[in-house]
């Protein structure tokens, strides 16, 4: 093995082992906000990941919501042995988004459910501080499950409105899942996670994306949750 394979084998496992470690330390209560959702297209069915603004809305990336047939969420700690799930009515994408344009456009989408989920409190919005570790949330694939996961991120340099952080763990069913960190008035919501950068043969560096919620697109989000 040589030396770069060997430093990026020790920098996954090292992140590994810290997520695992404070996993099981962390509370919880910080990130119930975060939901799974079941997303129906009209050629397939995949999973990614949201979190509650409101009691009757759900935070996502936009791409997860092109082509939607139907999609429904759960707070479960595991997709596969949730037994409470609500639907969607309707979903929306930010204006500004490019699928053909990953990483330089607005990757922001929108849920709106059936009925509200009270059961967790909704996610408060804070403003981002490049200085400050990353934390998200997931229920990508792992071990053949979908189970809420925590994961800590690094930032590196904001592109456009996106934030390339050092975090070689996502995978797929991540996306859209809630981006925090811990200011001075609590956990708060800074960006939600929109994938892994990727190129020729796959997987590129140790390298994924974060949608900022910057003020504007944040303000944008308002006007949609008070839209009439």
């Amino acid at each position: 093995m040589n030396g770069l394979k060997l430093s990026t084998f020790m920098l996954v496992l090292m992140v590994s082992l810290t997520a695992g470690a404070k996993e099981k330390n962390m509370n919880w209560d910080d990130f119930n906000a975060t939901v799974g959702i079941e997303v129906k297209k009209f050629t397939s069915q995949t999973v990614c990941t949201g979190v509650l603004i409101r009691p009757q809305v759900v935070l996502t990336a936009a791409h997860c919501l092109i082509g939607l047939k139907s999609s429904r969420v759960t707070t479960s700690e595991a997709m596969g042995e949730a037994t409470q799930w609500v639907d969607s009515t309707r979903a929306v994408t930010h204006p500004q988004y490019d699928g053909n344009a990953p990483g330089s456009s607005v990757d922001v989408g929108l849920l709106f459910l059936a009925q509200p989920i009270t059961s967790v409190s909704y996610a408060l919005h804070g403003n981002f501080d490049m200085t400050n570790q990353c934390e998200r949330i997931g229920y990508g694939g792992r071990k053949g499950k979908n189970v809420r996961t925590w994961l800590t991120s690094f930032p590196q340099i904001i592109q456009g409105t996106s934030l390339r952080v050092q975090d070689a763990l996502g995978v797929l069913g991540d996306s859209g899942g809630p981006v925090y960190q811990n200011l001075p008035e609590g956990m708060r919501l800074i960006g939600v996670h929109t994938g892994r950068e990727f190129g020729w043969g796959g997987y590129l560096n140790d390298v994924s994306f974060v949608q900022l919620l910057n003020p504007e697109i944040w303000a944008w989000v308002q006007s949609q949750v008070h839209a009439p």
